[in-house]
């Protein structure tokens, strides 16, 4: 929210803040707004572009139940609410660790894929058989077509935006003194993703950097 924006919100109004955030500004957000008399609720969201234009999201929503029960018209058309609690800083912190976990995935899917591809055996084949037998959450699914495609400059979500969240996920282990080894990992996959040049490709193009790393990608 542009400053301009706060100021102009009328005393009664309600933020709904759907933002990726840090967890340090949730609070103060709030209490920014409750010196002016207005709501405050944390609803990040869960979805790529198209997910979104089904009406399929999954909402984190967390604050003052008064409040989500007045904004709950506007939230249900766009897809499955789920309540975090009444702390600004709780539906934040189910988004950050979310993220981490999908983001973590693109990575975990692109080191198998090398390792297949690199004995002679097809990914394809071996996507088929995880997305079936072994892990058949949609998002397994939705990444493995990605990457596998590699229909990189078709951004769902960017590289850029996914080391930003990183870098917001490494510094809520900090606040929370939470050791976490691979995230840093994974930021610095997605921080090389940038400096190639790639930041705006899809987050699922570190998966190129992966088979140039095995060796499989041609010159």
């Amino acid at each position: 929210m542009s400053r301009e924006t706060f100021k102009s919100m009328s005393a009664g109004a309600i933020h709904v803040s759907m933002s990726t955030i840090s967890t340090s500004m949730a609070s103060p957000m709030m209490e920014s707004h409750a010196k002016h008399k207005r709501g405050y609720l944390a609803c990040p969201v869960f979805g790529r572009p198209d997910t979104a234009a089904a009406g399929k999201l999954r909402l984190c929503l967390s604050g003052d139940p008064v409040l989500k029960e007045k904004i709950m018209p506007y939230l249900s058309p766009m897809g499955e609410v789920w309540d975090f609690g009444e702390s600004p800083v709780g539906a934040n912190v189910i988004k950050l660790a979310g993220n981490f976990m999908i983001c973590s995935m693109v990575e975990l899917l692109s080191e198998a894929f090398s390792l297949v591809e690199s004995h002679e055996m097809s990914p394809m084949e071996f996507s088929r058989f995880i997305s079936t037998a072994l892990f058949s959450a949609p998002i397994v699914q939705t990444y493995s077509r990605l990457i596998l495609e590699a229909d990189f400059d078709n951004a769902g979500f960017t590289a850029r935006l996914a080391a930003k969240d990183m870098g917001l996920v490494r510094d809520a282990a900090k606040a929370g003194n939470t050791p976490m080894a691979f995230a840093a990992i994974v930021e610095n996959r997605f921080l090389s993703a940038i400096a190639k040049g790639r930041g705006e490709k899809d987050m699922s193009v570190i998966s190129h950097a992966q088979r140039e790393d095995a060796g499989l990608v041609k010159d």
